[in-house]
């Protein structure tokens, strides 16, 4: 059982019989379902058989609804974006404080018009990495601002590496510039302003580290 700091401030209060190893294995299955079923065309039986499936499952988990105090989806801080599944998986490469490179690929099931990666999906994994960078530097940090600038059409199923880079800071400010790319064609560049308004749980960067003492 982990009682690990949740996002944004609290602490999740797990139930006794949960365990967050297999919880974020499961998050990995989820995620190869999503890919699987959009890249899937089933004939009509598999089709039938999956949506009983699907509803037996839909069922016995509404049996466990909790609290959302008791609820670890997207509240473990130590699992990549919270344990969102929501968001593709991200291979990362180098993170330290202010800097992030990593690779990542976008299934069919982030697919938008024209066949490209939904502009949505971009904009919510660069955010999510953003916000990556200033946990590594020892800060909770709030989205204040982001622009998001589509250069090309972002492939499926391709990998696309992502830079990000702490422009600079000013107090509790932080600006930042990222960009989706692969070689010579840069897909999304974006500006964001963070605003750092807790201690990251467990850092040691900062006096009060390992708190969630707002700053």
């Amino acid at each position: 059982m982990s009682t690990s700091g949740t996002w944004p401030f609290t602490l999740l209060e797990p139930a006794d019989d949960f365990d967050e190893a297999s919880y974020v294995a499961l998050l990995g299955e989820l995620r190869g379902f999503l890919d699987a079923f959009a890249g899937s065309s089933p004939d009509p039986a598999g089709t039938a058989r999956l949506a009983a499936d699907l509803r037996r499952w839909r069922t016995a988990l509404a049996e466990r609804h909790a609290p959302a105090s008791s609820v670890p989806y997207g509240q473990l801080h130590g699992a990549d974006d919270h344990g969102l599944a929501a968001v593709p998986a991200v291979e990362v490469h180098t993170e330290a404080p202010g800097t992030l490179d990593a690779t990542v690929r976008f299934s069919r099931w982030y697919v938008g018009g024209g066949g490209a990666v939904h502009g949505g999906h971009l904009a919510t994994t660069i955010d999510g990495l953003m916000g990556r960078t200033q946990m590594a530097d020892g800060w909770i940090a709030r989205t204040a601002r982001l622009d998001v600038s589509y250069r090309a059409l972002t492939p499926v199923d391709e990998p696309v590496h992502c830079e990000i880079r702490t422009r600079r800071t000013e107090g509790r400010k932080s600006f930042l510039h990222g960009r989706l790319f692969h070689g010579s064609t840069t897909y999304v560049e974006a500006e964001a302003l963070f605003v750092r308004v807790a201690r990251y749980p467990g850092s040691a960067r900062e006096p009060g580290a390992g708190t969630l003492e707002a700053s």
